[in-house]
């Protein structure tokens, strides 16, 4: 038998030096209730600390989900149980309250700062009126 000949790889397959450059689209997550995608400091992160099942906002490691800042997205998640669906763990009252405390913090200076301007859609709709002006 003759010996095998190996041939060079395919010449579609290549190396990519810069992974960065093939996925320029860095942190992005997803809002358990409305589905959109945008960068991560664009979301509420909410924790379920690995040790135990405390649930924490902003900090921690463990199990995680995402959501807008947004008061509908906080009803619908709350409504439909979708924040502790995917934390696989029960989500008290308490913490529904805390977001909404957030989203008072959020709402009143955007509120003052201007009076005329719409309210944001969230990340996605942000970064097409941002292209749109640019």
């Amino acid at each position: 038998m003759s010996s095998y000949n190996r041939r060079s790889p395919p010449s579609r397959i290549r190396l990519i030096s810069n992974p960065a450059a093939v996925n320029p689209k860095k942190n992005q997550r997803r809002c358990v209730s409305c589905r959109r995608t945008g960068e991560r400091e664009s979301f509420w992160r909410i924790v379920r600390v690995h040790p135990g099942w405390q649930i924490q906002l902003n900090e921690g490691m463990g199990r995680s989900a995402y959501l807008c800042p947004r008061e509908e997205c906080l009803r619908l998640a709350q409504r439909k149980n979708r924040l502790a669906r995917a934390l696989k763990a029960r989500v008290d009252e308490a913490v529904y309250e805390q977001l909404r405390s957030e989203l008072a913090k959020i709402v009143k200076p955007k509120a003052s700062a201007t009076a005329s301007s719409e309210s944001s859609g969230g990340p996605v709709d942000d970064q097409r009126e941002h292209a749109r002006k640019n």
